[in-house]
């Protein structure tokens, strides 16, 4: 997809006829402001269902991160998550874990489709005054933050010349630590004194979270995560869970925890803040369109055995103490499933 008014046919002649070309004015008067970047390995149906479930089925554009062939999509991996990850832990080890913040600046290294990303982003957020909903899972988080990293001047002028702008991002699955995330964020308000200008509460939660699901390789192994959201409880169990699930990554054994995310942050068209711990669910029994993760996860990640009985399949003792004290136990057909 190319934004622009439809006159300008720079590039690859022979991808003309795969264009879709929308202009400003049609982002403008549709109103979308949601804009999603897909995993590896996904094809075009698989990502749309990811935009569809992760961003609460709102109307909006999908960045198709379209497949390479696995040692193209890995390669690519490779290098976008050197890029996010490399230089940051690398000074973390030379200062002996005393370095603040993360290493900003350096997206250009990223991969031609975090380039594209960014500009994208870019285009998107002054179109919309800021006003910009962003989703992404697994590799499209690292293309969505490399992205951010490389065009950060143009979207925090964007963001900060208008106080009314929400711009919202969401993680799911992510190889990015949401620590980086959240620096990045932050720096694009320009401080929690602005993001609370804009949204009413400096916490970094309300403008940007990283889901994690118990057991996710991805979020937790090469993102180095706890499970739950913006967490970095029991990441040594996390880590340990995720290594134990790599096969279910590739179809093997029971539901991939890398998969079935729900929306956490700027979910449907009216981009709706889930309370930190619950998921959007607009057909909530008591009108509140949210849910806690914990039923998320039963309805999800619950499993019938051969012999009938039921169990669940990722261990919700990794989640933060805060969501376990909401429900310790969970009832399942009246059987007590110890967390």
């Amino acid at each position: 997809m190319v934004i622009e008014d439809g006159k300008n046919r720079s590039g690859n002649p022979a991808l003309e006829a795969h264009k879709i070309r929308i202009s400003a004015d049609d982002i403008k008067k549709t109103g979308i402001n949601h804009l999603f970047t897909n995993g590896m390995f996904n094809d075009h149906d698989t990502a749309v269902y990811n935009q569809q479930t992760q961003q609460g089925f709102a109307d909006g554009i999908l960045n198709y991160n379209q497949q390479h062939g696995i040692v193209g999509d890995l390669l690519e991996d490779i290098q976008d998550h050197l890029t996010v990850n490399g230089l940051d832990i690398a000074r973390e080890v030379a200062t002996f874990g005393k370095a603040d913040g993360a290493v900003d600046g350096i997206g250009f290294l990223g991969t031609g489709g975090s380039r594209q990303t960014g500009e994208l982003i870019s285009q998107m957020a002054a179109i919309t005054n800021g006003n910009l909903f962003l989703g992404a899972h697994s590799q499209g988080t690292m293309m969505t933050q490399n992205g951010l990293d490389r065009y950060q001047d143009n979207i925090s002028q964007a963001v900060q010349s208008n106080l009314n702008s929400r711009f919202i991002v969401e993680y799911d699955g992510a190889p990015v630590n949401h620590v980086i995330g959240e620096n990045k964020v932050k720096e694009i308000y320009g401080g929690e004194g602005a993001i609370k200008q804009h949204t009413g509460k400096k916490n970094i939660s309300n403008v940007f979270r990283s889901n994690v699901t118990p057991g996710d390789f991805v979020g937790s192994v090469l993102g180095y995560q706890g499970a739950g959201i913006n967490n970095s409880e029991n990441i040594g169990r996390a880590m340990l869970e995720g290594i134990k699930g790599i096969p279910r990554l590739f179809g093997f054994g029971d539901p991939s925890a890398h998969s079935y995310y729900p929306c956490t942050a700027g979910c449907g068209n009216e981009g709706f803040m889930p309370e930190k711990g619950n998921y959007y669910n607009p057909d909530a029994p008591d009108g509140t369109k949210q849910s806690p993760m914990t039923q998320y996860y039963k309805e999800n990640f619950e499993v019938t055995r051969p012999d009938g009985t039921k169990e669940m399949t990722i261990d919700l003792g990794l989640l933060p103490d805060s969501i376990k004290k909401e429900e310790q136990t969970i009832n399942i057909d009246e059987v007590k499933v110890k967390q």
